[in-house]
């Protein structure tokens, strides 16, 4: 009788970070506010006490988002590039603007570098060979979101901030939706 590799489906948990200080049309990489600081340690709560991987986008508010947890469950915080936020191009002062028009685009339309990080993230995602978090960002979750569910929407849903969405990486190389995190109408920062 011959062995069979038992695989089972992996855990992947997308958590958008807390509440920035600033605005992503006021500072690429801001710190968290205050309030983005509590939305951390609540959600640091939300995983039990059994430590899983976590991993990071290297933006500050992702890597905050991540501390306490990764604090509480003594751990490192593993930062991977791929689950960063969405690449622009545009001049600070531009950015709103920029991501203003984003958000009405569809996958057609955007330029191969939006395609590649989608690529690269969801790729990423697949690899996974345990039960992981992942820190990042709206227009990655979004990003995510909309490639399994097959849409030509850039923008599928609005996860709030802390918010947790919970993936299955199948055997079969394919993700599915197990829950959306809380949404809420909150402006991407």
């Amino acid at each position: 009788m011959k062995n069979k590799k038992i695989h089972t489906d992996i855990n992947i948990y997308l958590v958008r970070h807390g509440e920035a200080a600033n605005s992503w049309a006021e500072a690429l990489d801001s710190p968290l506010s205050e309030l983005g600081n509590q939305q951390a340690k609540a959600v640091s709560g939300c995983f039990g006490e059994t430590p899983l991987s976590i991993v990071s986008s290297p933006m500050v508010r992702a890597k905050q988002t991540a501390a306490p947890l990764s604090q509480i469950w003594n751990v490192s915080v593993k930062i991977d590039d791929c689950f960063v936020e969405i690449p622009s191009d545009s001049e600070e002062r531009d950015r709103k603007k920029w991501l203003q028009q984003i958000f009405k685009q569809k996958w057609n339309m955007v330029n191969s570098q939006i395609w590649d990080w989608r690529e690269k993230a969801f790729e990423a995602l697949l690899c996974k060979k345990c039960d992981t978090i992942i820190f990042t960002h709206f227009m990655l979750i979004n990003a995510i979101i909309s490639k399994i569910e097959k849409t030509e929407q850039l923008v599928f849903f609005s996860p709030d901030n802390a918010s947790i969405t919970h993936l299955k990486v199948t055997n079969k190389r394919t993700i599915r939706i197990v829950k959306l995190g809380q949404e809420k109408k909150t402006v991407v920062n």
